[in-house]
């Protein structure tokens, strides 16, 4: 294995940080952007407008807020004086500062977060003070996270084929890489990638033939390897080509290969592979190129995949028409799912929903989840200029995808009308994308050899590596996949044309790093869920007594409270009319008031009966709450911010 010297790994400064998200891509791409999503829509998945405040900015706010006069309003029995901005001043001057309207929706829920008390007016002090404590925590997640990569990138060189990798697997049974060729050169690697022995597609029918050493020759073959993927149970390998052939060829511990099968005319060449293996079902998903999606489901592949396994003619290479699967419906089903105009890109299996993602450059449907039992309706994704890759993280149930438009998006599967964030600042067309759960970041790489690395949580880049690979530029091609794990999930390696970058990522677990936006929310039951439209937020009650606090747009968790009423379960929840509460209701009757940006406790209402409260109805027009449950009274409470005290109770028989 060569190596070649690699520049240092770059770590973005602090200079760097306010233009690395925002301003770093060059050309077309704010164009694009802009006739993509309205200005409404792009403030809230581009930019948060706490990250727009600079020294220079607070500089100028600051004597705005103290040359500011509010309107006459006694607060507290105290007149208001400078210091103080009401609502429509604050969004006229800092919008005025920020020569844009856009942040204006951001700043209004701003204001009504920091006016905890409800007065119309906020203050230069408590701006100040969530200002430093939002930086503080966004610097500590940078800091955390800044050495993701931690070695820099070796390099290697496939002696036997010039051609682009499709393929990169670690084989657990023999302790070897198996990589395979554009060209279809099929080669064995050690562990620390050098180079054994390699097999060429042609010499596997119909028998094998082993070529030892390294030996070079130039490929002739007309016939160009797609896509590929290994059963590492069964030891199958896969290849789809652009003759509208499939090759299932077993592999032969330590060092063989036989070609078994060969699926020949189907309607439409299969341009990339997914495959799904467990216990004893075996999925294989073609997707084609005129963007359809084939589905080949092996009913009993211990026995055979489309008939008996031979062992008279072992070397007999059984060939299997696509015309005629229905002759082999006691080993295989198949399915076609008609879903883009254009060839399939890309292809992953869900196995907890039974469907299908599948992208194209396809500007009507770019990307689509497809229930493979026709029973749920697709969603469908689209872009103006397609997608090319995409990763889906199911811990954290999320969708990334990259685009020639030079922008990595992340997305909810769910809603497929508007992403949750914008990750721009490549210059060239992104070629791969990855989320590494262990250490909650995300990887993209493009087609000029630059590797980003992204916080997952507030969607900066914090690491960076331009790529050098040992060859002219022009000979730079990437293949279907650039990016392939290795024998540990902290090995990456990164392909093109026919080197290979192998990188060193810094172990985790992701049960820090990942706190509040995992997958699995909530440790109990939900019993309640409620959206504070003021600020933007959910809020789930469980059944183990715990409040949680999403942001609606990205799905992080924002606080949690434990124990809210002690080991008692929550039955009842509400939001007062301002929309800056939550109140809660426990088993015993007793009801709770808490802060929706804070988590504060504000207020105890004392429970008149142990019994369980079923309903909260808060009136804050008279400044009182009802609450009823299962003692059958009606219990009105007089709730003003000094004292809550009991007003009236009404029996029910």
């Amino acid at each position: 294995m060569s190596e070649e010297d690699s520049p240092d790994l770059n770590i973005p400064g602090e200079d760097d940080a306010i233009r690395r998200v925002d301003n770093s891509v060059a050309g077309d791409n704010e164009s694009d952007f802009e006739s993509e999503y309205s200005l409404g829509h792009q403030e809230e998945i581009g930019k948060r407008v706490e990250d727009m405040f600079t020294l220079r900015l607070l500089d100028e706010l600051g004597s705005n807020f103290s040359e500011s006069t509010p309107s006459p309003r006694v607060d507290d029995g105290e007149r208001l004086f400078g210091g103080h901005m009401s609502l429509l001043q604050f969004i006229n001057t800092i919008s005025s500062l920020l020569q844009t309207q856009e942040f204006s929706s951001q700043l209004r829920i701003l204001f009504q977060k920091l006016d905890t008390r409800g007065t119309g007016f906020l203050s230069w002090s408590k701006l100040c003070s969530y200002l430093l404590t939002y930086l503080r925590e966004k610097t500590q997640a940078e800091r955390r996270e800044r050495h993701v990569l931690q070695d820099k990138p070796k390099f290697s060189r496939s002696p036997y084929s010039r051609s682009v990798t499709v393929l990169l697997v670690y084989l657990e049974s023999i302790k070897k890489y198996l990589l395979v060729s554009k060209d279809g050169v099929i080669s064995l690697w050690t562990r620390d990638l050098t180079p054994i022995s390699s097999y060429k597609l042609q010499s596997l029918l119909p028998g094998p033939i082993k070529l030892k050493g390294a030996p070079s020759y130039k490929p002739k073959a007309k016939v160009w390897v797609t896509s590929a993927v290994f059963f590492p149970e069964l030891n199958k390998l896969i290849l789809s080509t652009t003759s509208s052939d499939i090759y299932f060829i077993s592999f032969l511990p330590p060092d063989s290969f036989l070609a078994q099968y060969q699926l020949t005319e189907l309607p439409s060449p299969a341009f990339s592979l997914a495959s799904h293996e467990q216990s004893s079902l075996l999925m294989l998903l073609c997707g084609c190129a005129d963007g359809s999606l084939l589905a080949l489901r092996f009913l009993s592949p211990e026995q055979g995949l489309f008939s008996q396994e031979h062992t008279s003619k072992r070397d007999e290479c059984v060939k299997v028409s696509g015309r005629n699967l229905h002759r082999y419906q006691q080993f295989v089903v198949a399915a076609t799912y008609p879903i883009h105009n254009q060839w399939v890109r890309r292809i992953e299996y869900l196995p907890s929903f039974q469907s299908a993602i599948t992208c194209s450059h396809c500007t009507k449907v770019s990307l689509a989840i497809t229930d493979l039992q026709r029973i749920k309706q697709p969603y469908l994704f689209s872009l103006p200029k397609g997608i090319s890759c995409f990763c889906y993280c199911n811990q954290l149930t999320l969708l990334l995808t990259g685009s020639v438009d030079r922008i990595v998006r992340v997305w909810c599967p769910y809603v497929p009308f508007k992403p949750t964030a914008l990750l721009m600042g490549h210059e060239a067309f992104i070629t791969d994308v990855m989320v590494y759960y262990p250490k909650g970041v995300f990887l993209s790489l493009d087609t000029g050899g630059m590797v980003r690395i992204w916080d997952a949580i507030w969607n900066n880049c914090i690491q960076f590596v331009q790529l050098v690979f040992p060859l002219p530029s022009q000979s730079w091609e990437f293949g279907p996949r650039s990016f392939f794990t290795g024998e540990v999930s902290s090995s990456l390696h990164s392909t093109c044309a026919n080197h290979l970058a192998s990188f060193g990522l810094a172990p985790g677990t992701g049960e820090s790093e990942f706190q509040g936006i995992r997958g699995c929310s909530l440790k109990a039951p939900p019993c309640a869920a409620l959206y504070a439209s003021t600020f933007s937020l959910v809020i789930v009650g469980s059944e183990d007594s715990t409040i949680f606090t999403y942001d609606i747009y990205t799905g992080r968790r924002l606080y949690v409270i434990p124990s809210a009423h002690a080991r008692e379960e929550i039955t009842a929840m509400c939001i007062d009319q301002s929309g800056r509460r939550v109140i809660t209701a426990s088993r015993i009757g007793q009801a709770k008031g808490w802060d929706v940006n804070t988590g504060e406790l504000m207020q105890t209402f004392v429970a008149v009966s142990p019994t369980e409260t079923t309903a909260l109805l808060p009136l804050a027009k008279k400044n009182l709450l009802f609450s009823a449950g299962w003692s059958k009274e009606i219990i009105a409470y007089k709730d003003r911010p000094e004292k809550v005290s009991l007003l009236l109770i009404i029996l029910i028989i």
